[in-house]
């Protein structure tokens, strides 16, 4: 599921016009949880899609 969500954020960035060769997505399910799974709270802030953007500016 988190891979799938991470590819769809991925294929909305290339469907607005960010060249596909420069995004990548990749989920990391259970592995890297910012809350405690214990609580709907806690999956809710799970359920998320981290960007990072880097390069030139050109």
């Amino acid at each position: 599921l988190s891979q799938k969500r991470a590819d769809n954020v991925m294929q909305f960035m290339i469907s607005r016009g960010v060249n596909p060769r420069l995004v990548s997505a990749q989920g990391f399910g259970e592995k890297d949880p910012v809350a405690s799974n214990d609580t709907p709270d806690g999956r809710a802030k799970n359920r998320r899609v981290e960007l990072t953007v880097a390069g030139s500016g050109n």
